[in-house]
């Protein structure tokens, strides 16, 4: 979509007010404000296409997983979520022309370590939560083949069908500010000799931030953090 079209929006769809999922509501406020009619798009999105698989985000799996059938005898597979886990499902990527082309694994470790270059860039106080997109499209009938055959994709072994040879689309960034009594509540844990640690969802960078803005981790020792691996 560019965003740079000019839209007619009616009166309707300026009191548009999403709501839900906080990273969704964020996402749909980003596209509304950068001139895209999401009203138009939702309202074709229900018109055209069918929700027939849903695999909910997990603090385990870090990601989200939708299956809409978009007619013509083919569905769309879409994943958003931690770019760490997201990416290495990728195989190609949309370049700037919209058009696919090859992701390997350099190119993998090249966006990953720029996404924690733009988290570490930002300036004290600003958290930014990245989110990955990615998705492929199939036939109907091999989505249903595999659905078949891997226990309706009850387990994350059945799973793996589903979540490879992806499209690397985009990786955006949701600014998640730290409550305002985070850093009073730190300064009297550790006065009362109370030991604290951080248990998090979020990119270790971001957490990382998190932890030197409210005082647990002043020298930024990246050795002091545990991954979930």
């Amino acid at each position: 979509m560019n965003s740079s079209a000019t839209l007619d929006i009616n009166d309707e769809a300026l009191r548009y007010e999403p709501s839900g999922n906080p990273v969704d509501v964020a996402m749909l406020n980003h596209l509304f404000n950068h001139h895209v009619d999401v009203p138009a798009k939702m309202a074709e999105k229900e018109h055209k296409f069918t929700n027939i698989t849903l695999i909910p985000f997990s603090p385990l799996r870090k990601r989200t997983l939708v299956v809409h059938d978009i007619g013509e005898g083919s569905v769309r597979v879409i994943i958003k979520g931690a770019p760490e886990y997201v990416m290495p499902m990728c195989t190609t990527m949309l370049n700037g022309n919209c058009e696919n082309e090859d992701f390997d694994e350099e190119k993998k470790a090249d966006y990953l370590n720029k996404i924690e270059e733009v988290i570490e860039e930002q300036e004290k106080d600003i958290f930014l939560k990245p989110i990955t997109y990615a998705y492929k499209d199939m036939y109907l009938n091999e989505f249903e083949m595999l659905k078949k055959t891997n226990s309706d994709f009850s387990l994350e072994a059945d799973r793996e069908c589903l979540e490879c040879d992806l499209t690397f689309v985009v990786t955006y960034y949701l600014d998640d500010p730290v409550r305002m009594d985070a850093q009073k509540s730190s300064d009297a844990l550790y006065h009362a000799g109370i030991n604290t640690r951080i248990i998090s969802g979020d990119h270790k960078s971001t957490v990382m931030k998190v932890a030197n803005f409210i005082g647990l981790n002043d020298d930024n020792n990246e050795s002091d953090v545990m991954s979930g691996s």
